[in-house]
């Protein structure tokens, strides 16, 4: 008997039968709840680990449900700040919870998104009239729900761009004194397509959490508010900073 030769190895672990294959990932037709609001600054700050810098201006929570490759359902909820390292803006997220596995894995290990499992199965992004509403559970507990009355046909011009990311991954050490890897990654989202938007009144709710303080990025006012109809696919990262 012979080992695993290396070129036989998986993209992942396990080695044998990896839980997800190599980028790029499409992700197609994701109706998707987006809400802009104000939130305490200095509450904002705190969610920004060093090295990243804060940029002043507005929160995004997004609520979605997108088709993957297979074609299944990936439900998800992101909580987005504004963001800078060195020269390079983009939108960090403290927060992001979803469901299938697959993806969850891919987003944690590999790009360094902060993601933690939802509830499976999830609570799909409901419609009942003009009112669209999208809730993420994890544990039972419902840690953001936003909602939006359609009113109007958005213009694709208003609708943010949301297209650069900035992650730190932070893989920590086994060794007892080992230092973590600690990463700052940027990520540039390719082949977006705005296939629809309508703009209203909306509404959002974070969860209060034994375990997430994302409530404390509570809305304190709704700037503007969103339900889309987008595809993107999800490339290789442009950049890596080791710090």
């Amino acid at each position: 008997m012979s080992a695993m030769k290396r070129f036989e190895e998986g993209f992942t672990n396990p080695l044998g039968s990896p839980a997800y294959f190599p980028p790029p990932y499409p992700f197609r037709n994701a109706e998707t709840i987006l809400i802009e609001f104000e939130a305490s600054p200095k509450s904002v700050e705190k969610e920004l680990p060093e090295p990243l810098e804060f940029q002043p201006g507005t929160v995004f929570a997004v609520v979605q449900d997108a088709e993957i490759a297979s074609g299944a359902s990936f439900h998800e909820g992101y909580i987005f700040l504004r963001a800078k390292y060195k020269d390079q803006f983009g939108f960090y997220a403290p927060y992001v919870f979803g469901c299938p596995e697959e993806v969850v894995l891919a987003n944690r290990e590999m790009y360094g998104w902060p993601e933690m499992m939802a509830d499976y199965p999830h609570p799909k992004i409901a419609k009942n009239g003009h009112t669209v509403t999208g809730t993420v559970q994890r544990r039972g507990e419902t840690l953001m729900k936003a909602s939006v009355f359609l009113e109007r046909k958005a213009r694709p011009e208003e609708v943010p761009n949301m297209d650069d990311n900035l992650t730190l991954r932070k893989i920590p050490s086994p060794l007892k004194d080992g230092q973590p890897i600690r990463q700052v990654i940027h990520i540039r989202l390719e082949n977006s397509q705005l296939h629809e938007a309508w703009a209203g009144r909306g509404f959002l709710e974070l969860g209060r959490s034994a375990q997430f303080k994302i409530a404390r990025l509570q809305p304190l006012r709704i700037v503007n508010a969103y339900f889309m109809i987008v595809s993107w696919t999800l490339p290789h990262a442009r950049s890596i900073w080791n710090v």
